[in-house]
């Protein structure tokens, strides 16, 4: 896939109605300049989530979740980057263009055939899927089967269950009356060429000679995706295929399930089975139940539990995994729920490493680096499965999920059970097992919590694992962890790196951009303990309107003065709108998005409540008002610094330091006149508002 240059992508956005985008997934309604609708991303029973047009963002008081409309596709639909925006450049009419590569003759001729291979495709799985759905209405047999699992005819429809029949060539000869190519047939896995046999005339129909049907007596769950921009259709991609059990074992019948081969539509390990009916549920819910097989996602969908996902056959890929997280979002989690039985607990012992463990301490995962996944565990009660559970007692499988356990605590449980934890072997091999999800871990309190446990547990010196935690990291500690060193023990700094958003380059290769240009260190700081009391009471009005310009006219950031961002009282917005200035200064657009999402989470809803108002959108002179209000914000801070220097006199007053406390009379008489020279200059022909008292805001 081509570049995407940055400049396309601003002119996608701004050529995109993010109100009417939206609106396909959210009721909204006006509200002044804004629209306000119920968030798609939390349950809440007010409306919070705030979209405006004029700026092209999206903000929830709620959750804060915000940004642009590629954003919020990427958000909603759990789409990457590129996907999201070739289609909103599609709809808006936008050629992309390639690079000199992608522009050669031949690559384009290659991309339109793909083009039209994939709605071809699309359209023959169409097609075979209606025909299996007719052949599971006409067998008995195939019903039979479906109804023995418990699956109502709802699930069925909603699923487009169907039943490739016991027969080599029934698909294939439909396939042959509609006169489609066997090279299409073939390409979309549906039929597989016989050994041996004689070619056909490209283009020709497939014969029983040279084909055979892939699915033969089987129950077919189709992967449904939703089609672009129509959330309530969806195309047929591929196929799983669940043989028929028969009383007498039959010769050649192959795996229980199979599915389909890799096409241009379906890649493996790159979708869920259940997505495209439990996407908002999921969303509501924050959370995603992970189980092993199609059946027990029908089993779990009809019992309540439409969050309920399968990994299509395959352990847990990276590309799921990144899946998962733009799924449930930062404060959601997974809860795998395997069977029962020991390969059910060797599975999900892998795919907890997998969700949990970062790039650097397993080479299979390179791209988790930053991934950092809620994992649960919900253990099912011996001889159980999640499809037998929810039939029998769905309750019963409510309570086992609400009482998943901590990824960490499962995995420190079972392989100290497991392990031969007696000899020396044994214990450097429980250490060797646990030590890189230990190093995962963020929070360096969990982190000596667990040394201990396990350390106890094995009665070794925690020195050792500390060792192998730091050898799985990849990282020695600069310094030594305080608590740790009181101890005469190895200290691990912190080992994965916290959230961040990449740096948005020029150009983007099929992932997302950051929510804004650059990192900003700000953002990463760490949260006071304590929120300042401009924190708690609400930004000042001053500040406020200057955000309010500032987002309404953008170009003014430029304009943005040292003593402006000086006289802000929130120390860190000061700092934040120097970071902005200086941002706009290299060359970079700063949108609404860029400096909420620049800001710490305490402060981004009134942030975004002060720059989402629209107040001076139809402002003739935003020049002379961003003027008007630096020399408040000035003036404001003068006042402040009057009362300190006054509180400062009563101190010293008893003292009787004459000299100091002419110096302050000196410095209050010069702030009183810089005050009044500032207002009547930014009010001209009004008086200046006289006074220093405590308190006191110029109007």
């Amino acid at each position: 896939m081509g570049l995407i240059p940055h400049s396309k992508v601003a002119e996608i956005r701004d050529r995109t109605d993010i109100v009417a985008v939206i609106g396909e997934h959210v009721q909204l309604r006006r509200a002044g300049v804004n629209y306000l609708g119920l968030c798609p991303f939390h349950q809440e029973k007010s409306p919070s989530f705030n979209v405006s047009a004029a700026k092209q963002f999206f903000y929830c008081f709620g959750c804060q979740k915000s940004g642009d409309v590629i954003r919020f596709l990427m958000e909603r639909e759990g789409r990457s980057f590129a996907d999201v925006v070739r289609d909103l450049a599609a709809r808006a009419g936008i050629d992309i263009p390639e690079d000199e590569e992608e522009s050669r003759p031949e690559r384009k001729a290659l991309r339109l055939q793909q083009e039209s291979e994939r709605l071809r495709l699309l359209k023959l799985n169409a097609l075979a899927s209606k025909y299996y759905q007719a052949q599971l209405a006409a067998s008995e047999r195939a019903l039979q089967y479906v109804a023995s699992r418990g699956i109502s005819d709802e699930i069925r429809t909603g699923f487009r269950l169907g039943y490739a029949p016991d027969s080599w060539d029934g698909l294939l000869q439909v396939l042959r009356q509609r006169g489609v190519p066997h090279e299409l047939a073939e390409l979309g896995g549906l039929l597989i060429r016989r050994e041996g046999s004689t070619p056909l005339p490209k283009g020709a129909p497939p014969t029983t000679q040279t084909h055979y049907d892939r699915f033969r007596d089987r129950v077919l769950c189709p992967l449904l995706l939703p089609k672009t921009g129509q959330q309530a259709d969806y195309d047929v991609i591929a196929f799983s295929g669940r043989v028929l059990p028969t009383e007498q074992p039959r010769p050649n019948e192959g795996a229980k399930y199979i599915n389909s081969p890799e096409t241009p539509l379906y890649r493996k390990g790159q979708n869920l089975y259940g997505l495209h009916v439990g996407r908002d549920e999921i969303r509501k819910r924050r959370q995603v139940v992970l189980v092993e097989g199609n059946f027990d996602v029908l089993s779990l969908h009809q019992h309540g539990f439409p969050n309920t996902l399968a990994p299509m056959g395959t352990a847990l890929t990276e590309t799921q995994v990144r899946l998962l997280s733009r799924l449930i979002g930062e404060d959601g989690h997974v809860v795998l729920m395997l069977d029962g039985d020991r390969a059910g607990r060797a599975a999900t012992m892998k795919d907890i490493s997998l969700l949990m463990l970062t790039a650097s301490q397993m080479a299979d995962v390179a791209a988790l680096s930053q991934r950092d996944i809620d994992v649960r565990v919900a253990k099912l009660p011996d001889g159980e499965d999640p499809d037998t559970l929810a039939h029998r007692d769905a309750a019963a499988l409510e309570r086992c999920i609400a009482k998943a356990q901590p990824a960490l605590d499962y995995v420190i449980d079972e392989v100290l059970a497991t392990a031969e934890s007696d000899s020396l072997s044994g214990r450097a091999k429980v250490i060797g097992r646990i030590a890189p999800l230990l190093a995962a871990l963020r929070s360096e309190t969990l982190r000596e919590l667990y040394v201990g446990r396990v350390t106890s547990a094995l009665a070794v010196d925690p020195k050792v694992l500390w060792r192998q935690m730091e050898q799985s990291a990849g990282t020695m500690p600069s310094t030594a962890h305080a608590t740790a060193s009181s101890r005469g023990e190895h200290a691990v700094p912190s080992m994965t790196a916290s959230r961040s958003v990449d740096p948005r380059g020029s150009a983007v290769r099929g992932s997302a951009p950051s929510a804004f240009p650059r990192a900003s260190a700000s953002a990463q700081r760490p949260q006071s303990s304590q929120a300042s009391p401009m924190d708690m009471q609400g930004l000042e009005a001053g500040l406020r309107n200057l955000l309010g310009l500032l987002a309404d006219k953008p170009a003014l950031w430029d304009r943005l003065s040292d003593e402006t961002i000086k006289a802000v009282a929130h120390p860190m917005l000061a700092e934040l709108l120097e970071e902005a200035r200086d941002l706009c200064h290299s060359g970079e657009i700063v949108s609404v998005e860029t400096f909420v999402n620049m800001c710490p989470v305490e402060l981004r809803a009134q942030v975004a409540s002060a720059m989402l108002v629209g107040r001076f959108t139809a402002a003739e002179h935003p020049d002379e008002l961003l003027s008007r209000m630096s020399a408040e914000l000035r003036a404001q801070a003068i006042v402040r610094e009057v009362n300190d220097l006054q509180r400062t006199l009563s101190r010293i007053s008893r003292t009787g330091e004459q000299e100091n406390r002419l110096q302050i009379l000196s410095r209050i008489q010069d702030l009183t006149k810089l005050r009044a020279s500032l207002l009547q200059n930014s009010h001209p022909g009004t008086p200046a508002v006289a006074g220093t008292a405590q308190g006191d805001t110029p109007r």
